[in-house]
């Protein structure tokens, strides 16, 4: 199935259409991220598979870790395509340090 703003995929040209095909067979993961904030930056990282990106607002750097996300796993070989994270659970510790 196409996605729903493409009214008439007989208009579409041949290279559009096989991004449109890839677009479709992708699978959607939920990766855990942390968020800091680094002088006038904020970080975030997936620590799922240590990719990280950076960007002035949260929004920003959350866009910019998507998108490095996403070529990450588009060139990656199969072996790593097939290292999906499995549910994560984030809590906090409270350890007594000297």
């Amino acid at each position: 199935m196409l996605p729903s703003f493409v009214m008439d995929a007989s208009a579409i040209g041949g290279n559009d259409m096989s991004v449109l095909m890839n677009l479709e067979r992708r699978s959607h993961v939920n990766f855990t991220v942390l968020l800091t904030n680094e002088d006038s930056w904020y970080v975030a990282k997936c620590i799922d598979n240590n990719v990280a990106s950076q960007g002035k607002t949260i929004e920003e750097a959350l866009t910019n870790l998507r998108e490095a996300l996403e070529l990450f796993y588009e060139d990656a070989d199969e072996a790593i395509t097939r290292h999906v994270p499995a549910r994560a659970f984030l809590t906090t510790l409270e350890v007594a340090v000297l």
